[in-house]
């Protein structure tokens, strides 16, 4: 699992250089670990703007409460809803 702290700055390369190294360091481990290899990478940010970090798992965070994570932009924008909104019709 990693975060990725500059998500939500879909302009900073630093995202795609943190997805690249952690999917490089998880090739080093040693065969036989597959089953334990399920990888996480995207938070709500990762989510939406970086393809690259969907893996086996996300975690979407603020956007579960209809937030957006990008500062120019609102949750309604993106299309999002809180997650209560669903549930409780």
């Amino acid at each position: 699992m990693t975060h990725l702290a500059n998500a939500d700055d879909k302009q900073d390369a630093t995202t795609l250089k943190q997805i690249s190294l952690f999917n490089e360091t998880l090739a080093t481990l040693p065969t036989g670990l597959e089953p334990l290899n399920e990888r996480s990478i995207a938070n709500s940010a990762g989510i939406l703007a970086w393809k690259e970090a969907l893996a086996d798992w996300v975690r979407p965070g603020v956007m579960l409460y209809g937030i957006s994570p990008f500062p120019d932009s609102t949750g309604e924008q993106l299309g999002l809803k809180p997650i209560w909104a669903y549930i409780h019709g």
